[in-house]
């Protein structure tokens, strides 16, 4: 059977259970909140981290570009060195532009010490 019979108690009862309901809701709604502002943080510093790493890698990419470039710069040279070198030393001996019966080489009448 129900009992219709509605009294004082029963209604402070109802209206107690409703506010202690309405604070609990309340409260587990602003911590809700809460840690879903702490991690929405969390997320963005996260992503501003990426963006730096992403700016990392892309400066390393033009460096690797850059120290490619500067070993093929660097092996031209060699092969410019080694031809001058070969060029003087032949000169040293006579091959070459200076070439005449009196010079055996770039020093010529000059004769070297030792």
């Amino acid at each position: 059977m129900l009992d219709t019979t509605i009294n004082l108690g029963s209604v402070l009862t109802m209206v107690f259970g409703l506010v202690v309901w309405m604070i609990t809701i309340a409260v587990a709604w602003t911590k809700f909140g809460s840690r879903m502002d702490m991690l929405e943080f969390r997320v963005k510093l996260m992503e501003d981290t990426l963006a730096a790493i992403k700016q990392v890698l892309e400066k390393f990419n033009t460096n690797e570009k850059d120290t490619a470039l500067l070993k093929v710069e660097v092996a031209a040279l060699h092969v410019d060195f080694a031809e001058l070198n070969k060029t003087v030393e032949g000169l040293r001996r006579g091959e070459g532009f200076i070439q005449a019966g009196r010079r055996a080489n770039v020093d010529g009448e000059y004769s070297r010490p030792g």
